[in-house]
């Protein structure tokens, strides 16, 4: 799915930082999974302590006993650096393209270690009691929260995140201007990863190919279907048209609503839930062009606003008014931290090796300040319809792309 993100967010931001964009999605891929191993999977799971998984010592080929007892411990720890790893590069589409790239790691790092690992450890971390029953070990799980498969973890906690540190990173030079995607297909080629791996990232969670994950999988898919069609719905009223970055955009949040509630609902609430979500993301980006923060590709809109709407709504169509609250509390907490860490790890970067690109870097492209180059090897501009003297619409270089 981290693929996905990276081709999703690259997509929809403009061509002199797609190349940055897809870099920072797969960078989180890679650092995280060696993050993961070290550490972050014993900090988040482990219940003796910080070293008692770390570098998958004791994770073996057997069910571990307590996690997913019918799939070996090492594919429940593979499965998880998964969730892990895509939390950051959720993230990420808050400060594309402005952020200085080394920061960044930095960054993710420190946010991994610090935010990801103990909000997994409070809401899913579990422990064999004194009578060898399978108890919950982390305060939000004592308490009774429901996430079935991220909604708090991951959504909420990128979500909020990205609204931190686009605060902290400051607006684009240009900011006021709207992004324009400038490549359609790799948005769609995004949302088509994303959308069938949601589908082992629902269903997954619950650990056995069982009716539960049957459950969860049509219900990623009716709410994903059902955010599409409902963006959809919202633009033709706003603008007459059927943008297709628009729909994409739908989908997702229909897919980031469902989350936290896909196994425990039928799939009925699944549809109000994808157009609740989509609803709310679209209401939640039309309100920032108002509130003048930089999100650039709406990661705050559609993962934190979203998330935060539909999460709590899971008490309403899984428990009671008591689960209602357990709901309430632990994404307010976790809102709440995620935004708090982020800043003060963002204001430590800050003040040591800094956290923006200077101006020129931002406005000449922070590809070629970073990554050597732009994402594709002509740009528009560089190129011109042959006109005289053919049939054809066949196209020219007019001039190399100025590198330099």
């Amino acid at each position: 799915m981290t693929p996905g993100v990276a081709f999703f967010y690259a997509g929809l931001a403009g061509e002199e930082m797609a190349s940055n964009t897809i870099m920072m999605s797969f960078v989180s891929m890679a650092l995280v999974s060696i993050q993961f191993w070290a550490f972050g999977y014993s900090t988040a799971f482990g219940s003796n302590g910080i070293f008692v998984w770390s570098g998958y010592i004791n994770v073996g080929q057997s069910p571990s006993g307590t996690y997913d007892t019918e799939i070996p411990h090492t594919l429940f720890a593979f499965f998880q650096t998964q969730f892990a790893m895509i939390s950051p590069a959720l993230l990420s589409g808050g400060i594309v393209g402005r952020m200085k790239y080394g920061s960044f790691l930095l960054f993710i790092f420190l946010w991994t270690s610090l935010v990801y690992d103990p909000l997994a450890h409070w809401m899913w971390s579990l422990k064999l009691d004194d009578s060898w029953a399978i108890t919950a070990m982390g305060w939000e799980g004592k308490m009774g929260s429901l996430d079935f498969a991220g909604g708090t973890v991951i959504h909420i906690s990128s979500g909020f995140g990205a609204l931190a540190a686009a605060l902290m990173v400051g607006k684009r030079y240009n900011h006021g201007e709207p992004v324009k995607p400038h490549n359609v297909p790799l948005v769609m080629i995004g949302l088509t990863l994303l959308w069938f791996g949601w589908f082992g990232f629902n269903a997954g969670s619950e650990g056995a190919a069982d009716g539960i994950a049957a459950t969860a999988a049509i219900n990623t898919h009716l709410a994903a279907s059902a955010g599409f069609l409902t963006w959809v719905c919202l633009e033709f009223v706003m603008s007459t048209k059927f943008d297709p970055c628009g729909a994409a955009t739908g989908a997702v949040a229909g897919l980031v609503a469902i989350t936290p509630a896909c196994g425990y609902v039928y799939p009925w609430a699944s549809v109000i839930f994808g157009v609740v979500g989509a609803a709310t993301g679209f209401t939640a980006i039309h309100m920032k062009n108002h509130l003048r923060y930089d999100d650039t590709l709406d990661s705050f809109a559609i993962h934190g606003c979203t998330s935060t709407r539909t999460s709590r709504v899971v008490g309403a169509f899984y428990g009671n008014g008591a689960q209602f609250t357990h709901q309430l509390v632990s994404q307010c907490v976790a809102a709440a931290y995620s935004f708090v860490v982020t800043i003060i790890i963002l204001y430590l970067i800050k003040i040591t090796i800094g956290l923006r690109v200077d101006e020129d870097n931002e406005v000449n492209g922070i590809d070629l300040t970073y990554h050597g180059g732009f994402a594709y090897d002509y740009k528009p501009q560089d190129y011109a319809v042959k006109t005289e003297n053919s049939d054809s619409s066949d196209f020219f270089i007019v001039g190399a792309p100025d590198q330099s």
